[in-house]
């Protein structure tokens, strides 16, 4: 497939763009995926690889990933860690669908309560330098965002826990977050996703309209194939470090630019 040459735009033209264009808006927002579009990396997988490493996963959790591991083909025996450690080999092998895999990493916590789960977030994102790894540029749209009292969405299929402990960073609250949320039941998480489920590809679309329904989309930053449903609805598309695959479909989001970093 033939990808177009996309223009790019650094922080200070951007800001110019979203200035112009915020004029024609009413209670204009900007909502930006988490992983690779605010930071380098994926915390989701900080995450899980952490908690991997230390062996923290729970009988809790067993069972439903037995029944993964079941449906994709791979042995289905062995403790939560060995379980999460296949379904986490098979999603590196192309075997495990993104948005099934994403749901799994946040539901895998199942036995933590709700606050071992952000004690163990916040001990990650210190732990892997997040702060760090945060794009400079994009640190400037969020200044610009607080200065001109333009909301910032954050919609990504990470683990809450993770997101909100990530993007408290940089002044961004839980009530500004949509992510993947575990149900829990008397302070612990259980093996499944609440309602209405993963924020991911068109369900990052539903998930941004329930929460902040009406509201016009003045930017949306970006940067992979899942993300091209909100960015085409923003008014100005804005890809940051763009993945192969959402630059494939580059000719169906129009206006998109590409953010410098």
């Amino acid at each position: 497939m033939d990808v177009p040459e996309l223009p790019e735009v650094d922080a200070k033209e951007l800001r110019l763009l979203l200035d112009r264009i915020r004029r024609e808006l009413t209670r204009p927002m900007v909502i930006f995926d988490a992983d690779g579009t605010i930071w380098s990396g994926d915390v989701g997988f900080d995450l899980f690889t952490a908690a991997l490493a230390r062996r923290m996963f729970r009988e809790e959790a067993r069972e439903a990933l037995a029944t993964e591991a079941k449906s994709l083909g791979i042995p289905s025996s062995g403790d939560a860690n060995v379980l999460a450690e296949r379904l986490l080999d098979a999603f590196a092998e192309g075997a495990y669908e993104d948005a099934r895999a994403f749901a799994m990493m946040a539901w895998a916590f199942a036995g933590f309560t709700v606050e071992e789960m952000e004690d163990f977030a916040r001990d990650v994102i210190r732990r892997e330098e997040v702060e760090s790894r945060v794009f400079a540029p994009v640190r400037e749209i969020f200044g610009w965002a607080r200065t001109e009292g333009v909301e910032v969405v954050i919609c990504s299929a990470s683990p809450i826990s993770i997101v909100v402990a990530g993007v408290q960073l940089l002044g961004i609250k839980p009530e500004q977050i949509i992510a993947a949320v575990p149900e829990v039941h008397a302070g612990k998480l259980l093996p499944r996703l609440a309602a209405p489920g993963l924020p991911y590809g068109e369900g990052k679309v539903s998930a941004i309209e329930r929460v902040r329904p009406g509201r016009p989309i003045l930017a949306g930053f970006g940067d992979s194939a899942g993300d091209a449903y909100f960015l085409r609805r923003s008014h100005l598309p804005v890809a940051v470090g763009p993945s192969p695959r959402l630059l494939e479909q580059a000719s169906t989001i129009p206006g998109l630019v590409v953010l410098r970093t």
